[in-house]
């Protein structure tokens, strides 16, 4: 036997605890390693990272080698500062940049959830969606449906 009100009131509260949980995994996930940087050349470094990330976003073909060559560095010295610096890989901080971009346009309602992964570079859907439900902790759909 139990108490219809009580489980109604434990299922409300448990609702609400993990929407206040969500809303918390947001704001930590939108957290920016240009926060962490220590040093002015570190700072300068993350400036121009994400200015060439953010000019070649929708490049699907934009990838370690390329951003390397574009900050003028070699591969194995990007993945070493980068590393550094943020404490990832630099295909991670650049997959990082992607996603977050891809939550700012779903939060402006840029248009579908297809449309917003082929404008922030990833190939398919699948793999945006994915990567999505990783960082985030839910589907681009319900993260827009959110906003």
């Amino acid at each position: 036997p139990f108490n219809a009100e009580i489980l109604r009131i434990r299922c409300r509260n448990l609702l609400h605890l993990r929407a206040h949980l969500q809303k918390k995994r947001l704001r930590e996930m939108t957290f920016l390693p240009t926060e962490i940087v220590h040093t002015e050349t570190d700072k300068e470094f993350v400036e121009e990272m994400n200015n060439v990330i953010a000019k070649n976003m929708s490049d699907q073909h934009f990838g370690v080698e390329e951003l390397a060559n574009a900050l003028l560095v070699s591969v194995s010295t990007l993945s070493r500062k980068t590393r550094a610096i943020t404490g990832e890989k630099p295909s991670e901080y650049l997959r990082s940049r992607r996603l977050l971009r891809g939550a700012e346009l779903l939060r402006q309602n840029f248009g579908s959830v297809t449309e917003v992964a082929m404008e922030v570079g990833f190939k398919n859907l699948s793999h945006f969606t994915r990567s999505f439900k990783e960082k985030f902790h839910q589907r681009p759909s319900v993260y827009m449906a959110l906003e």
